[in-house]
């Protein structure tokens, strides 16, 4: 018995549309891949700027506290140099060769009004005169000096001799003291504005007194009156 053999069917050819299809797909997968790479990169190159722009901003922010550092120190050393500037002039300017009630009185308001970083610039540069001066405004308000004495005459000379010492409690803690006392003879009822006749210097002791003695002419006329002035005052060796 035979057989009709079978026949096998050719394969069809591709046609245009399914090649069409297969390049416009692998266009797009290309494309999408390309995308793909060129998101990534931008995304990494984002990334690079924002760390890059942080790190500008730090510096800057590092330089600007620099810079405000170095005008803080400055400005501390341009008020540093003023207050003692300004603390040697008061210190150079306060001494025994203008040392009257009247003077020390100035210059301790002077110094009672300063600020406290220039009253600490003179404490540095003359802390004697500086507690000098403080002390003489505390006990300003009373009598400073206190002098006991008492006049005789011989018809043409005055003598007046007395003791002195210092009153004000706060000074007469210092130590000594060295004082110069105006003698006032005068034929009128009144001493205050008549300038001395005699000055006399004398060292108070610490806690103690000091006598003082002047003979000056008489005045004109038989009657009178007579008074001792303190017209200056220092601590003893400054």
């Amino acid at each position: 018995m035979s057989y009709i053999p079978a026949t096998q069917s050719a394969p069809r050819p591709a046609s245009p549309a399914s090649k069409i299809l297969t390049i416009i797909g692998a266009a797009v997968a290309l494309l999408l891949l390309v995308v793909s790479v060129m998101l990534g990169f931008g995304s990494h190159s984002h990334k690079q700027q924002a760390a890059q722009a942080a790190e500008e901003a730090q510096s800057l922010r590092n330089q600007t506290r620099d810079v405000e550092t170095e005008i803080a120190t400055v400005h501390t050393q341009t008020t540093q140099a003023t207050n003692k500037k300004e603390a040697t002039a008061w210190c150079d300017g306060f001494t025994s060769s203008d040392s009257s009630p009247d003077a020390i009185d100035k210059k301790a308001r002077a110094l009672l009004s300063a600020p406290q970083p220039r009253k600490d610039a003179i404490a540095e540069v003359c802390p004697k005169k500086k507690e000098f001066a403080e002390a003489f405004a505390k006990d300003a308000t009373g009598k400073v000096v206190d002098t006991d004495f008492s006049c005789t005459s011989d018809g043409s000379t005055v003598t007046v001799s007395g003791t002195a010492t210092v009153a004000g409690p706060t000074l007469a803690s210092l130590g000594s003291f060295d004082v110069r006392i105006g003698i006032v003879v005068t034929s009128g009822a009144e001493t205050s504005g008549v300038a001395p006749s005699d000055t006399v210097s004398l060292t108070i002791p610490q806690g103690g007194s000091a006598p003082f003695s002047s003979t000056v002419p008489a005045p004109s006329s038989s009657s009178g009156r007579c008074a001792a002035r303190i017209v200056g005052l220092w601590p003893s060796g400054v």
